[in-house]
């Protein structure tokens, strides 16, 4: 359906779209703007047929039926490219993603506070698209699960889920700011009626990460790249109810904001017993902030395991950024050929080393699992080497018979002892081993020691 609605809607697909889907929409958008309208209605209607289908179905709970290693995508309700960057690393690591559809909530809300409602959603429909091979490519157990999680309609009309988001809040910041509230009403009188206090505490323990912004920020910057935000992708209406707010009441919206996602990414991890997974370091920030209010329910599941957290936080590091890159063509192959499990044990091998302390420190983690990709890629060189040699062995024993060949056609008694056919020999083994050494080398480069070694070496690590 997303597919034909690119087909409809913009006339072309995604692979046609360069150098992204932002930059391309504001170029391109005189060329497809008659049938707009038409493609976006068109969507619209099958979605909400076939979201009232899969409610029916109860698709949600068919996650929880996989096994081996499930991780679960959280932090934010969008798939964008730093989405689909993580879900390509941990393609690697894990047996399978499972994503909460980012369509659904352009579909089930109206996000009357979004000011370019339809594009956003047609940019995650144009990102998601893209892991569409690891679902055509059939195999034995799913890499990707995108399920329909209903967070908007649950935090409109389930009164658990709002109730559990405002708990999830308010014990965050009674923690933080060194303050027992005892339900949100009293931390938003606490805002209102003690600004200074608020903003203070919040500058202090650094709490709120504007977008685009970096943990550990002053109060001053990540307020400043809030209200850039809201200025440049909210409604006309929401920027005028944004515009009466107080100073402190505003920083309280932005921790909602960045807090409220983490209670649904909780709740699938616990629904569907996968691990969580986050794509950006600002989402570990608020991720590390909220765990001690989930730790003890999903530890009881077997999840949160100290070394599976640390190894799913090492590899969406920056250092590891480069594996986000790999091609989704590759990642089908080497999933095709169970290689993740290869890669999950080689991580393993590595990590196993550290003391359970250790997990604690993301760079000492990090450190491991690049020893790790490093030996890999080690053994990746070591093989082409000795393909090389083995060949060169060949090429010298070619060029023995070939000279043995031509003394023959020199000195004439040989020839009989050599047979006819000996003169055609030494060429047709040179071409022989030539295209022997060339399959060699393809097929060491398509495995998973070679695709990371090229991935790495296009980043220039």
């Amino acid at each position: 359906m997303l597919e034909e609605f690119f087909a409809r809607a913009y006339k072309t697909d995604i692979y046609a779209i360069t150098p992204n889907f932002g930059a391309w929409i504001r170029t391109n958008v005189t060329h497809f703007g008659p049938t707009l309208a038409s493609g976006y209605q068109w969507i619209f209607d099958q979605l909400a047929e076939y979201y009232e289908e899969t409610r029916k179905a109860g698709v949600f709970g068919l996650g929880k039926r996989l096994g081996g290693v499930k991780l679960v995508l959280g932090g934010s309700s969008r798939f964008n490219e730093a989405q689909l960057s993580s879900v390509r690393k941990m393609v690697l690591y894990s047996d399978t993603i499972l994503i909460p559809d980012p369509i659904l909530p352009w579909i089930e809300a109206q996000r009357e506070e979004e000011r370019f409602r339809d594009v956003l959603m047609a940019e995650n429909a144009y990102y998601l698209l893209h892991l569409k091979p690891l679902i055509d490519a059939d195999l034995p157990y799913p890499p990707v699960v995108v399920f329909p999680s209903w967070e908007k309609t649950l935090e409109a009309q389930d009164p658990q889920t709002k109730e559990g988001q405002e708990l999830l809040v308010t014990g965050v910041l009674s923690v933080e700011l060194g303050c027992k509230f005892g339900n949100f009403s009293e931390l938003l009188t606490f805002a209102s009626d003690k600004p200074s206090e608020f903003l203070t505490g919040v500058d202090q323990k650094r709490l709120l990460v504007g977008p685009g912004g970096k943990p550990g920020a002053p109060l001053e910057t990540s307020l400043r790249l809030y209200e850039e935000e809201i200025h440049r992708w909210r409604s006309a209406e929401h920027q005028k109810w944004i515009s009466k707010l107080s100073p402190s009441k505003l920083v309280l919206n932005g921790l909602l904001e960045r807090i409220e996602p983490m209670y649904h990414l909780f709740e699938n991890a616990e629904e569907l017993v996968a691990n969580p997974m986050l794509p950006l370091e600002v989402h570990w920030h608020y991720y590390r902030l909220c765990s001690r209010f989930f730790e003890k329910r999903l530890n009881d599941l077997g999840l949160l395991e100290e070394r599976v957290m640390a190894e799913i936080q090492a590899l969406e590091a920056p250092s590891h950024e480069w594996l986000g890159d790999l091609p989704i063509k590759d990642l089908v192959e080497l999933r095709r050929r169970g290689q993740n499990e290869l890669f999950r044990t080689r991580m393993r091998e590595f990590t196993s080393a550290l003391q359970a302390s250790s997990f604690a420190d993301l760079n000492r983690v990090s450190s491991e699992i690049n020893r790790a990709i490093s030996a890999l890629i080690l053994e990746h060189q070591t093989t082409i080497r000795e393909i090389q040699e083995r060949y060169q062995r060949h090429a010298l024993n070619t060029a023995l018979l070939t000279a043995v060949t031509v003394a023959a056609k020199l000195v004439p008694t040989l020839a009989p002892l050599l047979g006819g056919m000996a003169i055609l020999a030494p060429a047709g083994k040179l071409a022989w081993d030539t295209l022997s050494r060339r399959l060699d080398q393809r097929k060491a480069s398509r495995s998973l020691m070679g695709i990371l070694a090229e991935g790495r070496k296009k980043d220039g690590a």
